[in-house]
């Protein structure tokens, strides 16, 4: 067995970052939860998985594969389609892979092989494209096409053979492009796109609530089937299609009439951040308020939560953002608690659990006067539950309501988000996912930072962060995020340094894009524009210091928030003058120059 690179295709997602936008859509009870599958084997179902070939022999295949039904095509010198009926081999490896994970999930479903690719992994639009009306014209019942084209010359003829498909009652399930380049037919609406996410168990899938795709499934370090009978571990978007394309054989298996739009709607029905499946009993609390632990594990959402910590009222769901569920509780002695439920299908990588788990356990050991504090953890195999103090608006809504601050108390805005990172750097911990809506303003009216130490131990790598999903969120990036380069305690001082040219100036470094992948490129290859540049009469000292924590490169960065916040708070004093902190709507209680500011006893 072999290993392939453990990278993230184009468009896949992590699982904590799939919350849908309107959470009275989960677990709406359409249909029960095992509607969609029942017992069904994939029995009667026929897929056609238009690829590299298929190895009908390999032993993981079970014969499955309709060795003597296959056909393959090709484009001769001439440029005429040529096809060949009968058995073929893989010349490959990447169909019998695709082949491989439909077998193992619907064992009874019958595979047929059309090749369209050689050995390279190459292939003409033509022949693809003829390999995709044959299977129509016979009348699949799914056909998985782990491939895509991407030149716009062929995208109409691609179009109008997927209507086709559709009314024909076929089922098309395609891959998105493992890289940020658009691709068909994934973008097509007559289709359903699939990426990866980052699960583990092949059975967990989401639907995606930001299109073009539309279903998520296991995609990354997927041991699959490969050509000489042997396996190897691999990642690719290609992996997370033929996933769904089972679960759709099995749901036409269990519900033979159904049509397209209705399985589609069936796999809506049974994701995973749609319905709320039963929790397995193995909770495992560490509660820092001394409740005794939790004897069983029950659904997932309000009552795995209550289940989990039963020294609190869980009351109703204040929101489900991108790390999971947030709700209402109180304590027993009825003071107002929230809880925040981070899905712990994210932690699907290598010491990821581990991670999560270290990180908020130091973080409920954590007290410092502008980090908001973790009174209490405990988990479960879906979530990670974490009590946290009720809080007012974020920085965000601030300054929604308040409008612009001025540049003092803009400077204390990031000097109290200094002060925070700094005591979370100094226990080892930095935030990686820095943004206005994670900075709080708590009970006292300080502002407090929040989700400390998440992103980063939510990462596939210790030294890479997820990207989030919410394309608001993408343009507080780092460079080195979107880069997928090394990041460290730099990478908030970029972020401080985000924050505070944003109130300053009232907008970016950057002008605004629409897609990561602009915003990739738009960071590789321009320079970022001057505070001065945006804002006529800045203040040279301050703008020297937000020009120098937004620079690209972290080697010209202040090395920490601890030394940002000295030279930021140099810069006001040159400024606005001795005494200016005190006259600031928000209190700085403990800064970066008094050591790390924490205070043990908070």
């Amino acid at each position: 067995m072999t290993r392939a690179p453990d990278m993230a295709p184009a468009w896949s997602r992590r699982s904590a970052v799939l919350a849908l936008d309107d959470p009275d859509t989960a677990g709406t009870g359409i249909f029960p939860p095992r509607w969609p599958f029942g017992a069904a084997t994939g029995r009667g179902v026929r897929v056609a998985v238009i690829d590299s070939g298929i190895e009908a022999g390999h032993p993981l295949l079970g014969g499955a594969v309709d060795g003597m039904g296959g056909v393959a095509f090709s484009v001769g010198p001439d440029g005429v389609v040529d096809r060949r009926d009968g058995p073929h081999d893989d010349v490959y490896g990447h169909g019998t892979a695709c082949a491989g994970i439909i077998h193992a999930l619907a064992p009874e479903t019958s595979i047929t092989s059309v090749r369209v690719l050689d050995g390279a992994l190459r292939g003409s639009a033509a022949a693809f494209l003829a390999g995709l009306a044959w299977a129509v014209e016979h009348r699949f019942d799914v056909i998985n096409l782990s491939l895509g084209a991407t030149r716009p010359e062929w995208a109409l003829a691609f179009h109008d053979l997927c209507d086709q498909a559709y009314f024909a009652n076929s089922f098309l399930v395609t891959a998105a492009n493992n890289v940020q380049q658009e691709s068909f037919p994934s973008l097509f609406s007559s289709v359903t796109s699939v990426a990866a996410n980052h699960a583990t168990d092949p059975w967990r899938f989401h639907v995606n609530p930001h299109p073009p795709t539309e279903f998520l499934a296991r995609g990354m370090n997927v041991e699959v089937a490969w050509r000489g009978g042997g396996t190897i571990v691999t990642t690719g978007n290609s992996f997370a299609a033929p996933h769904v394309a089972a679960f759709a054989a099995l749901i036409k298996s269990e519900h033979p009439g159904l049509r397209p739009f209705q399985v589609k709607t069936a796999l809506w029905a049974a994701a995973a951040n749609v319905r709320e499946p039963a929790a397995r009993p193995t909770a495992r609390p560490t509660d820092r308020t001394g409740s005794p632990p939790p004897t069983d594990g029950r659904e997932r959402g309000r009552d795995e939560l209550a289940a989990l910590l039963p020294h609190l009222s869980v009351g109703p769901l204040i929101r489900r953002d991108p790390w999971g569920p947030v709700y209402q509780a109180t304590t027993g002695d009825r003071q107002p608690v929230v809880v925040r439920g981070v899905d712990t299908a994210l932690a699907s990588g290598r010491g990821v659990r581990a991670r999560l788990l270290a990180t908020v356990e130091l973080l409920a050991g954590l007290r410092h006067p502008h980090l908001l504090p973790v009174l209490a953890v405990a988990d479960s195999d879906n979530l990670v539950a974490l009590v946290v103090p009720v809080t007012g608006p974020n920085l965000a809504d601030l300054a929604a309501d308040k409008g612009p601050l001025t540049p003092p108390a803009a400077v204390a805005v990031a000097l109290s988000v200094l002060a925070g990172l700094d005591a979370a750097h100094a226990a080892g911990v930095f935030h990686g996912d820095l943004q206005p809506g994670n900075v709080l303003l708590d009970g006292a009216g300080r502002l407090v930072v929040a989700d400390v130490g998440l992103a980063a131990a939510l990462s596939s790598d210790v030294r890479t962060s997820r990207a989030p999903t919410d394309p608001g969120s993408w343009r507080w990036l780092a460079p080195e995020q979107l880069e997928g380069a090394p990041l460290g305690p730099f990478t908030d001082v970029h972020a401080v340094g985000l924050l505070l040219f944003h109130l300053l100036a009232g907008e970016l470094p950057f002008p605004t894009v629409t897609s990561l992948g602009a915003l990739a490129r738009q960071r590789a290859r321009e320079r970022p524009r001057s505070l001065a540049q945006l804002v006529a009469g800045a203040a040279p000292a301050l703008a020297a210091v937000a020009d120098a924590a937004t620079d690209p490169d972290p080697a010209r960065r202040p090395a920490t928030p601890g030394q940002l916040a000295r030279v930021l708070s140099r810069a006001a004093d040159t400024t606005f003058g001795p005494g200016w902190a005190d006259r600031q709507p928000f209190p700085l209680v403990a800064g970066p120059l008094t050591g790390t500011g924490v205070d043990p006893g908070t």
